[in-house]
């Protein structure tokens, strides 16, 4: 028998096994009591003097996600090797002893009400802290709470959960040796920011950018647009529009300039969004000039938004944008954009047929509306409210077989033949079908 092929056999084997044995592995290195003290308290010990971050899983045994959590996320391969660098502990949230760090950390409560299944159990009677298990729970070593995940998370997203946490470690661990480094401040505002802990991470880049007052150190070039991030979240428009503009003068070459292309146009588009609510209650209330005024602000900050993302079609735009997700978010949000403001006039128009009495003519305008591609409307959300809406009218003229047609046509499940296949509007042209 061939020798090398035994041997090959032999280490493929030895390679199989080594395999399933990782992913074998159900639970984390769970840290047990030592003493008569619960883990977490074990853990919160060790942690100080190791200076080891935490992480807390908390949990009801038995319950399904908190089972699938175990098996599916702390089980893989991936993960599991990076929570080699965290005290991991389980917290029972059933028992008693446990309260002190639930109400430590805002956790659930005392008084739960064990409702097994898919969704979670839940801690019903305090509406403030109800809230579906399991949460996993991130502290730093002095016991301070970095982050917090509610319910089931796929392996892919707790990894990237678990390294900026780690990004959060790290960064921290240099500010207890220099509190004023700047470089730091900003790498940990904007870890703040991309766990949505806004208020916290604002804290942090403003600290950050006072830190490097001549610029000298070039936190700005990240930290700006990471604080437009975190007061665009908040609602704050303006000061995001500020924020980005200000990139934009004092680093025209950055390669962060399409990220800070496609935020300017987010940002102004969030600006004008208290407009559009108004000028939908005002038209409900039938006070129409103001209504009008309005429209009239939302429309020029909807113009300026095009005009930011438009920059992604030009030359300009084209050449450092190219294939970055900045160019695509930013030209899919464009041709949503104008689809909107394009769909407005259409239903004037439509609106005025129907009022004549021309049926045909408005199902027709609303169909070539929903596929037009020569100006982007297909497939855009609009568009696809177009083609339902064009059965609407048929049905309401009495053209129950049409408009059933047109109706199935949308409900196509080929993304090729029907770009709303993934859309609200394909499941109401189902609800209409399957209505008595």
């Amino acid at each position: 028998m061939d020798c090398t092929r035994i041997a090959a056999r032999g280490s493929a084997l030895a390679a199989l096994a080594l395999l399933l044995a990782g992913t074998a592995r159900a639970e984390p290195r769970w840290l047990l009591s030592t003493d008569a003290r619960q883990p977490w308290r074990v853990a919160l010990d060790r942690a100080k003097r190791a200076r080891e971050p935490i992480m807390a899983f908390v949990c009801v045994e038995g319950q399904q996600l908190t089972a699938m959590m175990v098996r599916q996320t702390f089980g893989d391969l991936a993960v599991d090797g990076v929570l080699g660098d965290f005290l991991c502990v389980k917290v029972d949230a059933v028992s008693d002893d446990n309260q002190p760090f639930l109400d430590a950390y805002d956790v659930g409560r005392r008084d739960l009400q064990v409702e097994p299944g898919y969704e979670g159990n839940r801690a019903v009677e305090n509406p403030g802290r109800a809230q579906t298990y399991p949460v996993t729970i991130f502290l730093n070593p002095d016991g301070g709470l970095e982050h917090m995940v509610y319910g089931f998370v796929i392996p892919e997203d707790f990894l990237q959960v678990l390294q900026q946490v780690q990004g959060i470690m790290a960064a921290r661990e240099r500010l207890d040796k220099q509190a004023d480094d700047a470089r730091a401040l900003a790498e940990l505002g904007g870890l703040y920011v991309s766990l949505q802990r806004y208020a916290v991470g604002r804290q942090t880049l403003e600290a950050a950018l006072a830190a490097d007052p001549d610029g000298k150190q070039g936190v700005g070039e990240t930290a700006l647009l990471d604080l437009a991030v975190a007061w665009l979240a908040g609602g704050e428009g303006q000061q995001a529009i500020d924020l980005i503009t200000r990139h934009l003068g004092e680093y025209p070459d950055s390669e962060l300039g399409c990220k800070a292309h496609f935020l300017l146009g987010g940002a102004l588009l969030a600006l004008v969004e208290p407009d559009r609510l108004a000028a939908e209650e005002l038209t409900a209330q039938g006070k129409t000039a103001e209504a009008a005024d309005a429209a009239a602000r939302l429309l020029v900050g909807r113009r300026e938004a095009e005009e930011a993302w438009s920059w992604f079609e030009g030359e300009k735009g084209k050449v450092p944008c190219e294939g970055m997700e900045w160019a695509e978010y930013s030209l899919g949000a464009l041709a949503e954009l104008r689809a909107e403001m394009a769909y407005a006039e259409l239903l004037t128009e439509v609106d005025a047929l129907l009022a004549e009495g021309k049926l045909e003519a408005a199902v027709q305008r609303l169909r070539l509306f929903g596929t037009d591609e020569k100006q982007g409307h297909r497939g855009t959300d609009r568009g696809c409210e177009a083609l339902f809406r064009a059965g609407e009218e048929l049905m309401k003229g009495g053209k129950k077989e049409e408009a059933l047609a047109q109706w199935r046509k949308l409900a196509e499940l080929d993304p090729e033949q029907n770009p709303c296949a993934q859309t609200l509007w394909r499941a109401q042209a189902l609800g209409r079908l399957q209505a008595p």
